[in-house]
């Protein structure tokens, strides 16, 4: 694997960087809409403690909410494909279940 080929990623992040911060610069655009990466960084040195509970409480839930998400929809596959009278109208239904 060429040193360009795996490189390609970081040089897309850094091109993606810079343009969101010339963006933000060149049609200053105010920071509570969106704030240019040096504002953000910025903030997560001068305040990690605060930001870093922030994260995890967002981390929490949004695991949380996935968990939910992939247990409702297990159930509903397992509905689906157990019980013929419950199968979605896309799926031909038996005559049992008329």
């Amino acid at each position: 694997m060429s040193a360009l080929r795996r490189l390609a990623p970081l040089i897309l992040g850094v091109i993606v960087l810079a343009a969101w911060e010339g963006g933000v610069r060149l049609l200053a655009i105010p920071a509570f809409v969106l704030p240019p990466p040096s504002a953000v960084v910025a903030a997560l040195l001068a305040d990690p403690d605060t930001l870093g509970l922030s994260l995890w409480f967002t981390l929490t839930v949004t695991l949380q909410a996935f968990a939910l998400a992939v247990a409702g929809g297990v159930a509903l596959a397992i509905l689906f494909t157990r019980s013929p009278c419950w199968r979605p109208p896309s799926i031909p239904t038996p005559s049992s279940c008329r």
